[in-house]
């Protein structure tokens, strides 16, 4: 079925999504990830007294660094065995509606609603045959 971005398959007994949350995720990690480090490096140049104006830089590193920790929180596997899956609950937040997949290892996996509203309702009735929703 189509997704909002990407597509979504149903093949035994596994949820296959393409959706490029993947490389999404990984480019978002790095840039915060730098960000974060940048962060430590100007709070030791300010504790050792040689810049001053490194405060911004040190608010915008603890930001980077707590938005780093609840990122790891979601997961971008593409291939999602049912025997993973401990629940899916719907989201909708500022107009954009999804499925919350969350997985026995204690992250989760968002996935946009279906383009079409009979996929939706398919992929609805899926999760309830299977007694996640």
């Amino acid at each position: 079925m189509q997704l909002q971005n990407g597509t979504l398959e149903i093949v035994d007994g596994a949820l296959y999504i393409k959706d490029g949350k993947k490389a999404q995720y990984l480019f978002l990690k790095i840039a915060l990830l730098l960000s974060a480090c940048i962060g430590v490096f100007h709070m030791y140049n300010y504790f050792r007294g040689d810049a001053h104006y490194s405060i911004y830089v040190i608010v915008m590193g603890i930001i980077s660094a707590f938005i780093l920790i609840w990122l790891f929180q979601y997961s971008n596997k593409e291939v999602i065995s049912l025997g993973e899956i401990k629940k899916v609950k719907q989201k909708s937040a500022l107009g954009r509606k999804s499925f919350v997949v969350y997985l026995k290892s204690g992250r989760k996996r968002e996935i946009m609603y279906p383009k079409y509203l009979s996929d939706v309702n398919d992929l609805k009735e899926f999760f309830k045959e299977k007694g996640f929703l």
